[in-house]
C-alpha cells in the first residue's frame, strides 16, 4: 500500500475591511465578493437613463462656458444680411474623416455670420462628444506675448503656456477673427507652431477672418506668413461669405 502525501492547505489570507460596504473578508481583492459582483452587474435601463441625463447636463454646462450667449441661437431666416454660405455650412458641415483637409475656414466682411456659423458647427460637435475649444485671435496673441515675456510673473506665464498647449492639443479648435491679433514676431511664431502641430496630428481647426489670403500673408510678415497660410490651405476647406450659396 502506497502512502499518499496531501498538499498542505494554503495559508489563510489576513482579514481586511471592504472599503465599499465595511464588511470583513479574506480575499486577494480589497473589495468583498458581494461588492465586486454588484459593480460588475450591467446597468438597468433606469441607471442608463440617469447616466445619460447626467452627461447631457454636464455637456450643457460646458457649452455655456464655451459659447457666448449671443451665439447660442441664430434665426438665419430672419437675418437677410447673414451669408447663405454660412447658413448652409452651419446646418450640415462636419469634419470629413481620413483626409488632411478636415478643417474649415470662412473669410469675409464683418456682420455676415462667420462666427455664428462656427459656433453652430461647434455646438453639433461638442454635443456629439468632441472636445472643443474656442478662442479669439486677440486672446491667443495676448497669451503668446505673456509666454514669451521674460519679465512676466511666473503664474501668468504658466497660465498662458497652458492655454497655448490646449490650443495645440484639443480635438476641435475654433480660432476666431484670424488677422486681428498683434502682428509681432513672437505672436506669429506661436501661431506657426499652433497650426503646424495641429496639421501634424490631424486635429480639426475652424477659423474665421476678415482678411483674404494675400492680406493675411502681408499682415503676418515674411518669416512665418508662408508656413501659416500654407497649413491653413492644406488642412481647411476655405469659403468666402460672398460666394454663391451652397446647395441646400
Amino acid at each position: 500500500m502506497t502512502d499518499t502525501l496531501e498538499a498542505p492547505p494554503p495559508p489563510a489570507l489576513p482579514a481586511q475591511d471592504c472599503p465599499r460596504c465595511g464588511a470583513q473578508h479574506h480575499s486577494l481583492f480589497r473589495m468583498c465578493e458581494a461588492c465586486l459582483q454588484s459593480i460588475h452587474q450591467p446597468f438597468t435601463q433606469q441607471q442608463q437613463e440617469a447616466v445619460s441625463a447626467e452627461k447631457k447636463a454636464l455637456a450643457g454646462k460646458l457649452w455655456e462656458r464655451l459659447c457666448p450667449p449671443a451665439y447660442r441661437r441664430t434665426d438665419w431666416q430672419n437675418h437677410p444680411e447673414l451669408s447663405p454660405v454660412c447658413r448652409n455650412l452651419a446646418k450640415a458641415w462636419t469634419p470629413p474623416r481620413g483626409v488632411l483637409e478636415n478643417g474649415l475656414g470662412i473669410f469675409g466682411p464683418t456682420g455676415r455670420g462667420k462666427t455664428r456659423c462656427m459656433y453652430a458647427i461647434l455646438s453639433r460637435l461638442h454635443f456629439s462628444g468632441w472636445p472643443c475649444l474656442a478662442i479669439e485671435a486677440t486672446r491667443f496673441a495676448d497669451a503668446a506675448l505673456i509666454a514669451a515675456d521674460l519679465r512676466a510673473p511666473w503664474a501668468d506665464k504658466r497660465e498662458a503656456r497652458e492655454l497655448l498647449r490646449r490650443c495645440q492639443t484639443v480635438s476641435v479648435l475654433f480660432f476666431d477673427d484670424l488677422g486681428k491679433e498683434h502682428s509681432l514676431p513672437s505672436v506669429a511664431k506661436a501661431m506657426h507652431e499652433l497650426f503646424e502641430n495641429r496639421e501634424a496630428y490631424g486635429r480639426v481647426t475652424l477659423w474665421t477672418s476678415e482678411r483674404t489670403g494675400d492680406e493675411m500673408a502681408q499682415f503676418l510678415g515674411a518669416n512665418y506668413a508662408d508656413g501659416i497660410t500654407r497649413r491653413l490651405r492644406d488642412t481647411c476647406a476655405i469659403h468666402s461669405t460672398e460666394d454663391l450659396p451652397l446647395s441646400e
